[in-house]
Formats: structure tokens, C-alpha cells, sequence
């Protein structure tokens, strides 16, 4: 049997990484070590605190997914090689005169390449694997597979389902605003709030209606309808102002929630200019 405390010592090394209090080659070094541990929950810890430098550590990341049998391992590892494909994507690294900074974190264009392959292909798998693969290329709406996927994904199981609104808050595309709408409505507290908090990424002025009915709705979790104000604070002041400022104001609402319309209130009005004065004084 593994020593507790020695277990316990790794995933203290781990979430230091991950905090970033142990960082650099030093860190660097503890993951790669750890991923190939014995026990694959500090495998799969390793990956995800492999997240903070996935595009130096990328090569390492390509092995590892090659020899890993676990299926929750593959998929943290999957996940990692998601923040290569982002960190490029981000970047420009489609553009042909790409020319990356690796100082700032930007992969070379055949390491992006290279990991939106991988990922494409874990994607056609099943499991845990094709779901983290679906959500780490979902900031790549445009290629047909992810899409396919996510549709695939959102007609599903309730498992699915939630995976597939992961995959769209990822994302922020608003061809998929219909189905976040209709799943603000479910009677599943978490798939109504991944719905919440793609409505809000997504910038999804139509899901207001529906948010509303969340954050009024009293036998929903405080969590949820925390959740549904946020998501309207993003919406922008003309569509989310009315209903944040009645439930900032409503002095028999719970006190957290009316907290959470001001702050959501604040976020959806932008600050007044500073020119504004002058241009007055001007006119």
C-alpha cells in the first residue's frame, strides 16, 4: 500500500505548481516526474498543473498522451494541450505570417498544429477523453469536427448535455444561443447554470428573458441565481439594467443576491467619459 503522507506530500508539490509558487524548470521537472507516478490520480493532478506552461512543456505532453492508459489521465492531458491550442489561437497562430513569442507563451506553428491534430483526433473517442478534447478545441468553433461534436454532445444525455454547454461557454460562439436559452429553462440546477454562464460569455442579449426567470425563481440554489446575474451584468446595461436594478433594490430579496445585482449593474453600465465635461463645455 503507498504511504499516505508521501501521496499527500506529491499533490502538495502539485497544487504548488498549479498556485505558482513552484515555478520554472523546478516545476517543470516535479510535473514531469509525477506524470508518470504510479497512482493516476496524481497523474492526472500532474497534467492539470502542466496547464501553466503547456506550450514549453509540450513534447512532454505528446509523450505522456502516447504511453497513458487512464482514461481520466488522457483527458487532463487532453486538457493541457487545450491551453496550446488556445495560447495560439490567441495568438494568431493561423494567420500564415504567424511569427510566435515564446517569451509571452505562444507555441511554434507546428507544436499549435501538432496539438489541434492530437486533439482532433481524441475528439472521435468516447468518454471523458472526447469530452476534455471537445472542450479544449471549442475556442476553434470554425472547424466542422468541434462543431459536429458539440451539437452531438448538446442532443445527448444529461452528462452530455453538460458537457456540451462546457464546451460553449468555452467557446463564446452564439451559433449555439438556441440551445443555451432552452437549457436555462431545465429543471437540472448545473446544466442551468453552464447555461447561465455561456449566455454570459457568449454576449447572448436573448437568453435575458430566461435569466431573469433563474434569478427570480426562489426554489433555485443561491449559487444558480448568483449565477444568472452575473451572466446579465455581462449582457450589457440596456437589456440587463431593469431587472438587476428591481432585485438591487427589492429589500425583501436575500442579501448576497441584491449585493450580486449591484455588482452586476456596475459591470453592465460602462463609467461616464472623462471627455464628456469638455465636449458639454465645447458644445
Amino acid at each position: 500500500m503507498a504511504d499516505p503522507l508521501h501521496f499527500a506530500e506529491k499533490l502538495a508539490a502539485l497544487a504548488a505548481v498549479g498556485e505558482g509558487s513552484l515555478t520554472g524548470a523546478a516545476a517543470q521537472a516535479r510535473v514531469g516526474a509525477l506524470l508518470a507516478d504510479p497512482a493516476a490520480e496524481v497523474r492526472a493532478e500532474a497534467a492539470r498543473a502542466a496547464r501553466r506552461f503547456a506550450t514549453s512543456f509540450a513534447e512532454e505532453l505528446f509523450a505522456r498522451l502516447d504511453r497513458e492508459d487512464e482514461p481520466e489521465v488522457r483527458a487532463r492531458l487532453c486538457e493541457a494541450l487545450g491551453a496550446v491550442v488556445e495560447a495560439g489561437d490567441l495568438a494568431g497562430a493561423e494567420d500564415p505570417e504567424y511569427e510566435p513569442r515564446p517569451e509571452l507563451g505562444e507555441p511554434r506553428r507546428e507544436v499549435y498544429e501538432r496539438a489541434k491534430a492530437v486533439l482532433l483526433d481524441a475528439a472521435r473517442g468516447q468518454g471523458p477523453e472526447r469530452a476534455a478534447a471537445l472542450e479544449a478545441l471549442a475556442v476553434l468553433p470554425w472547424l466542422a469536427p468541434v462543431r459536429e461534436g458539440v451539437d452531438a454532445l448538446l442532443q445527448g444525455t444529461p452528462d452530455e448535455r453538460r458537457q456540451g454547454l462546457r464546451c460553449v461557454a468555452r467557446s463564446g460562439d452564439r451559433r449555439w444561443s438556441a440551445a443555451v436559452v432552452a437549457a436555462l429553462d431545465a429543471d437540472d440546477d448545473v446544466l442551468a447554470g453552464l447555461a447561465a454562464e455561456a449566455a454570459g460569455r457568449m454576449g447572448a442579449a436573448e437568453a435575458a428573458p430566461g435569466l431573469v426567470r433563474l434569478l427570480h425563481d426562489e426554489g433555485r440554489p443561491r449559487r444558480l441565481r448568483a449565477a444568472a446575474i452575473a451572466a446579465l451584468g455581462r449582457l450589457g446595461a440596456a437589456v440587463a439594467a431593469p431587472a438587476l436594478l428591481e432585485l438591487a433594490e427589492a429589500p425583501e430579496v436575500d442579501g448576497a443576491l441584491r449585493e450580486a445585482a449591484r455588482a452586476a449593474l456596475a459591470e453592465s453600465t460602462p463609467p461616464p467619459s472623462p471627455f464628456e465635461p469638455l465636449q458639454e463645455h465645447n458644445a
